[in-house]
């Protein structure tokens, strides 16, 4: 069973691709003073996280750890905002930067997929070892909500040692309907510029991926002929096909053992809030989808408070 909430978006904004253009674009928020710490994968690769501590924050207080969507890094405008907001509140944030991204680029020969669930494992495992007192919250968006979910239906009951609860923004459920969806003519600019800024952190890296494609990414059209060409093969899957069938996660959200609060829009551009709708979950599963806000966009009403209407569900749910 879901919930529908009635979300009214600012005036002017009812479009799903204003909403999801202008959720990603605005950021009037500075980048609060975080430390820099770096997670050892087993395979040998880095990847960096960025931690905000509130001055009076103690051990036993609430992490949230938040890991961003395709080509995002710690510095993604919703990242930040609910940085500043969690700090506020006195709550420490872990922002992850999946391989290659932020502070992390250049410390790993791999590139991060929509599966990578084992590298979240790790970097939770680093938290938890450090503050075992702290409960934790995660929250991951679009992309890395797949791999979220699909690291808690892996871990079952066994996720309950090491999280409260988790959150999941916008996620591309099924990577490969998500691929498809990107491909159609009303997303062509979403679509392009994720290809452009993917194939470039590739090609542009001064040192080079362990795995090098026999053909230029640039002959790439699509994000599956990315998939086909550098994705799976990088990390031993069949094809593009193979991998976006391992690695989504929407048959393992019914084995997720915590509590967990899933959003979607029905006008999401890019993620087809139908295919969550069939599955049968658990009462500890929350599932709220609005008929507005675009992909992770949900830009309010000012008569409803805050603009960035997203972000007051967000601290609702960590709080509540």
């Amino acid at each position: 069973m879901h919930k529908m909430f009635n979300f009214q978006p600012f005036p002017g904004l009812s479009n799903p691709h204003l909403q999801t253009i202008f959720g990603a674009m605005a950021n009037w928020n500075r980048n609060p003073l975080s430390e820099r710490e770096f997670v050892t994968l087993p395979d040998g690769d880095k990847l960096s996280i960025v931690i905000t501590t509130p001055q009076h924050w103690k051990p036993h207080d609430t992490t949230v750890i938040m890991i961003h969507g395709l080509c995002g890094s710690h510095s993604s405008p919703y990242l930040v905002r609910m940085t500043n907001k969690l700090e506020s509140d006195n709550i420490r944030s872990v922002r992850v930067n999946l391989r290659g991204s932020g502070y992390g680029q250049g410390l790993a020969t791999k590139t991060y997929h929509g599966g990578i669930s084992d590298d979240l494992y790790h970097v939770l495992k680093k938290i938890k070892e450090t503050t075992p007192d702290s409960p934790i919250t995660i929250i991951g968006f679009s992309l890395s909500g797949n791999i979220l979910l699909k690291l808690a239906g892996e871990m079952g009951s066994e996720f309950h040692h090491y999280v409260e609860k988790i959150i999941a923004v916008c996620p591309s459920i099924d990577l490969e309907d998500s691929a498809y969806q990107l491909q159609k003519k009303e997303n062509k600019l979403y679509h392009r510029s994720f290809l452009d800024r993917i194939v470039k952190s590739v090609e542009k890296r001064e040192n080079p991926y362990a795995y090098t494609p026999e053909t230029s990414l640039s002959s790439c059209k699509s994000l599956i002929d990315f998939d086909n060409l550098f994705t799976a093969p990088a990390w031993g899957f069949r094809d593009a096909l193979d991998y976006y069938r391992k690695c989504s996660s929407r048959a393992l959200i019914p084995e997720i053992a915590v509590r967990c609060h899933l959003l979607f829009a029905d006008d999401d551009p890019i993620i087809n809030s139908e295919l969550i709708k069939p599955l049968v979950l658990p009462s500890h599963i929350d599932l709220l989808i609005t008929e507005n806000g675009g992909h992770m966009g949900y830009l309010g009403h000012p008569k409803n408070g805050d603009f960035y209407w997203m972000d007051t569900l967000l601290l609702h749910w960590i709080q509540n």
